[in-house]
């Protein structure tokens, strides 16, 4: 079943009644092959633009979902994220038309959210360029922004091709950042990492995980949003059900439930609950 039926069964059956909003994955679609050394992957649909007739095309096919009664709305606009703005040559003229068009369909507009590539010198691009909002997803500094050692470690890793061990207590510290304490900053919860199923030797694992660390973690993303104004009170988890780059909340045989324990936890102490 493609993920568009999935979709459309949820807005035509109104189940499950849970909040909801869409992320678009604005990058090619790869037949992926797994191989250790990335070979072997066939380009099966790429991903272009294809101007103001696509923009608007894409608008009304998604329009159904955006007017849903469950959809997520920030400051009364629906939520849309846009997975890859920095290979969008033509974000602007994008949201802009969307825009126009949700302000004519009584939408009134959108919340546009830019998914950051990790790094916190690209987000100013994005808000130059029409978006609201700006999901940091800090991640990666913490895996180039380490200690000598740690660096010349990862660079004889990549020359060597193993895998790059990165501890996940240093991961969490530099995964957080106190810039994201800002009202359309939206920080992210890592719940792991290995990327060795699609990298082979080449990819990257996070080491010593626990319970005890991952609530640290999520408290601390926790406190980076609690002052905010309750609309934009928004954190993303990365991820819920990604098997393939070891990186999920759903309870598993090496884990079991321990980091939905650790987020429910974490919840109601902060809350003082």
């Amino acid at each position: 079943m493609l993920m568009q039926d999935i979709i459309n069964d949820v807005i035509k059956s109104g189940q499950p009644d849970f909040p909801f909003c869409l992320g678009w994955a604005n990058e090619s679609w790869e037949k992926k092959l797994w191989n250790k050394d990335c070979s072997g992957n066939t380009l099966l649909l790429p991903q272009t633009y294809g101007g103001i007739q696509d923009y608007t095309q894409h608008f009304y096919a998604v329009l159904p979902i955006l007017k849903d009664k469950r959809y997520i709305k920030v400051d009364g606009h629906p939520l849309f994220l846009i997975y890859r703005p920095y290979k969008f040559d033509d974000l602007r003229n994008f949201i802009s038309s969307w825009r126009e068009l949700a302000q004519k369909e009584g939408l009134g507009d959108i919340h546009f959210v830019a998914h950051a590539r990790g790094m916190a010198d690209d987000i100013q691009f994005y808000f130059d360029n029409g978006c609201d909002a700006v999901y940091t997803n800090r991640v990666r500094n913490g895996i180039l922004q380490r200690d000598l050692l740690s660096r010349i470690e990862r660079k004889l890793c990549w020359i060597f091709g193993i895998p790059e061990l990165a501890s996940f207590n240093k991961i969490r510290k530099h995964a957080v950042d106190y810039a994201d304490r800002q009202e359309f900053l939206y920080p992210g919860i890592i719940c792991g990492w290995d990327h060795t199923p699609r990298s082979g030797r080449k990819g990257n694992v996070f080491t010593h995980f626990s319970k005890t660390l991952f609530k640290k973690h999520i408290e601390d993303v926790f406190r980076l949003v609690k002052d905010k104004s309750p609309e934009h009170q928004i954190i993303f988890l990365k991820s819920w059900n990604e098997w393939g780059e070891g990186n999920f909340m759903e309870p598993d045989m090496e884990f079991g439930r321990i980091k939905i324990e650790a987020m429910k936890e974490a919840f109601e102490e902060i809350n003082g609950k």
